[in-house]
Parts: C-alpha cells; structure tokens; sequence
C-alpha cells in the first residue's frame, strides 16, 4: 500500500513540474524583450543561447505550439493516467477529495504562480529552456509540419521592429521610472521634432 502511495505522489510531482515548467516558459516568451535579446546576441556567438533563443523567438507561432502541445501532455495525459492509478487505490470519497485537491494543486503551482514568475523573470528562464525547446522541436517536426499545413498562421515569422511613435513612449516610460535621465528622455524628444521640422519653420 505504501509503494502505491509513493507512487501515486511522484505522478502527482511529475505533473505539478511538467506543467509549471511549460506554464513558466511560455509567460516567459510572451514577456522577454525582442530589443534585449538582440542586444544580447549581438556579442555572442552565432551558437550562443541567445541566437538560439532570438531564432526560437523569431518563429514565435512555433515555439509557443511546441509548449502547448508538452504542457497538455502534462495535464491531460498525465492527468488521466493519475486518474486511472488513484481509482484502484482509492474509494470514491478519497478519488473526489483527491481530484479536487490536484485541481487546486494544478491551478496555483501549475499554472498561476510559474507564469508570474516567467513573467518577471523572462529573459532569464527563455534562456534556460533554449537547449529543451530546441530538443522538443526536433523531436515534434513531423507533428509541427503537419499543423502548419492546416494553419499557415503559425508559421509567420515575428520581425523585430520598432518605430517614431514606440521610441518616444518608450523614453516617456524611462525617465518616468527612473531608468533614464529626464534630460536624455527630452533629449530624444527634441530630436523626433526637430525632424518634423519644415526648412521654413526654422527659418523663423
């Protein structure tokens, strides 16, 4: 009975930190910076985590189909596989309390609290899960081919760009928290209107 228990935990496990690991990744994609990854793969070699991870980022669609696919592995797989375990060891009353301590268990350290941490945290954990997400990928291309001959959409390619109006809210937001100097935000500013400009305007 005992062994039984023990197992029935390690599925419980297993589970809790397959889902909280692609819960966490995937925040972690949808929060990391575009600009910062690039800054980071410029000094490094072409084989460097970040050129990897600037690549995974870039077939953003991809990527994120690969974390879907693992992380309902993880729920609904290993969900009805820890469904079918517990109800030859358990009576009725304890498979209901058990299912619906799992839920709860599934929710805040599955999915709420890993996202929050991926989210915080982005740069960081996208660089961690360069080298799996690359070994899934390989591991999936097949599958992956054949969804992205039912849905193109998947295969866009996310460009890193930017323009006037994002560097200006992006200077405002910087020297609001401090991360810039006010002077160098107007700075910045000023040299937006300044090109605006008409050879007339300055003529006055």
């Amino acid at each position: 009975m005992e062994a039984n228990v023990y197992i029935l935990i390690l599925l419980i496990l297993i589970i809790l930190v397959g889902s909280a690991c692609c819960s966490g990744v995937e925040a972690a994609f949808l929060a990391v910076n575009s600009i910062r990854i690039l800054e980071l793969a410029s000094k490094q070699s072409s084989k460097s985590s970040a050129n990897h991870l600037l690549k995974l980022r870039k077939h953003l669609g991809r990527t994120l189909t690969v974390i879907t696919i693992t992380n309902n592995g993880f729920n609904i797989i290993g969900s009805l596989i820890l469904g079918v375990y517990a109800s030859q060891i358990e009576s009725n009353f304890g498979l209901t309390f058990l299912s619906i301590s799992f839920y709860i268990l599934v929710v805040l350290l599955g999915e709420v609290l890993p996202k929050a941490l991926g989210t915080k945290f982005s740069l960081q954990i996208a660089l961690l899960s360069v080298p799996i997400l690359r070994m899934l990928n390989s591991l999936m291309r097949p599958f992956l081919i054949l969804i992205e001959q039912l849905f193109p959409v998947i295969t866009a390619e996310n460009e890193i760009s930017t323009d006037e109006e994002e560097i200006r809210q992006m200077a405002k937001i910087g020297s609001q928290k401090g991360l810039i100097e006010a002077d160098e935000a107007a700075m910045i500013l000023k040299v937006f209107q300044l090109n605006d400009l008409k050879a007339k305007d300055l003529m006055i």
